[in-house]
């Protein structure tokens, strides 16, 4: 599913999707891959538990790297710098899936944005990135939506990361658009 970030309701409708829409034991997680991206909107369940956020290429918000035990959603939001190559933003994020999902937890993934992971990576290696996580989530039982701006890329480009998404959701003056 995609989404440009910049829009409130992109902003609203990716809130709604890291509380998983009320399902219980949810546990949000957010590849943060643009360095330039407003990540203001908590990281948390619908039960207020938070998730984490996977920063690609900076440093972390509080110093502290976490563990993806399934206790650390029981502290605050846990920030997770990890390098800018895909291959171990993967595996940090696979990390977290796996020991989550092995606790009863439905993952719920937010890539923001398409335009951070090309920053990081390759064409190709976004892709591959995006289709690895995204059949990843299908066995796990998991959501995944990525943001983009469709005016900074060309439609072919982005036409080619509709192959990883089941739908297209754009916003116009707030909304989502038909």
């Amino acid at each position: 599913m995609l989404a440009r970030p910049a829009d409130a309701g992109a902003s609203s409708y990716c809130r709604d999707r890291l509380a998983a829409g009320g399902r219980p034991a949810s546990a949000p997680i957010v590849v943060l891959a643009d360095g330039h991206a407003d990540r203001s909107a908590p990281v948390a369940d619908r039960q207020g538990r938070p998730g984490v956020v996977v920063a690609v290429g900076q440093g972390t918000a509080s110093g502290a790297s976490a563990d993806p035990t399934a206790d650390a959603q029981a502290d605050a939001p846990a920030t997770v710098s990890t390098t800018g190559d895909l291959a171990t933003v993967g595996r940090t994020v696979d990390d977290y899936l796996t020991t989550w999902s092995s606790s009863g937890y439905r993952p719920v993934v937010c890539v923001d944005s398409l335009s951070g992971l090309f920053e990081h990576g390759t064409i190709q290696g976004a892709y591959r990135f995006l289709y690895v996580l995204r059949r990843r989530l299908d066995v796990l039982g998991g959501d995944l939506h990525v943001h983009v701006n469709p005016r900074a890329h060309e439609e072919e480009i982005i036409r080619t990361f509709l192959a990883v998404a089941d739908r297209t959701v754009s916003f116009g003056d707030g909304g989502p658009l038909p």
